[in-house]
């Protein structure tokens, strides 16, 4: 992800699985983006410091995952190297 997509829907629709890099070292307080699984392939979101409201990955560590096809989440940084993760995710 780049600054340039906030406020974006970042719609992932690729023929393997994708990875989306959330950025450390950046003061991107106030970026939201949200973003869909539009295929069937993978999701994950990276790194795995994030705080995500989900009690799934509260009890968990490891990469998250958007759960299935067509699901969408939201992701709004909080802090520098803080993120909020909200909507269906999974553990990988």
């Amino acid at each position: 992800m780049e600054i340039q997509d906030n406020g974006r829907l970042l719609k992932c629709n690729n023929d393997s699985d994708i990875t989306i890099t959330l950025p450390r070292n950046m003061n991107f307080v106030g970026f939201e983006v949200e973003i869909v699984r539009w295929g069937n392939k993978e999701v994950t979101v990276s790194p795995s410091n994030i705080i995500c409201n989900t009690e799934l990955a509260k009890k968990s560590s490891g990469t998250l995952q958007i759960k299935n096809q067509y699901d969408t989440i939201a992701i709004k940084c909080i802090a520098e190297d803080k993120w909020l993760i909200n909507g269906p995710v999974k553990i990988s």
